[in-house]
């Protein structure tokens, strides 16, 4: 599995893994993932079968870096 960097480039390909998501805005909205992208915060995502995997990849603390649930849509 390949992480790249999510910019909101990304956006109409991982569309279809949030579809019918419950809340627009939280941790788990493609909108809040690609929003809030900084130099310091970086997200990454890797699509694994019906799944897309993010990670919050930090540049002065990698140490904090982390895994977001995977993510499906509810069919594809």
């Amino acid at each position: 599995m390949k992480f790249e960097l999510l910019t909101p480039d990304h956006f109409q390909r991982l569309k279809p893994f949030f579809v019918d998501q419950l809340y627009e805005l939280c941790d788990y909205s493609l909108a809040t993932i690609l929003a809030w992208s900084t130099d310091e915060y970086r997200p990454h995502g890797a699509v694994d079968g019906n799944s897309v995997i993010i990670a919050a990849e930090y540049k002065s603390s990698p140490e904090h870096r982390h895994l977001i649930l995977p993510i499906g849509p509810p069919e594809m």
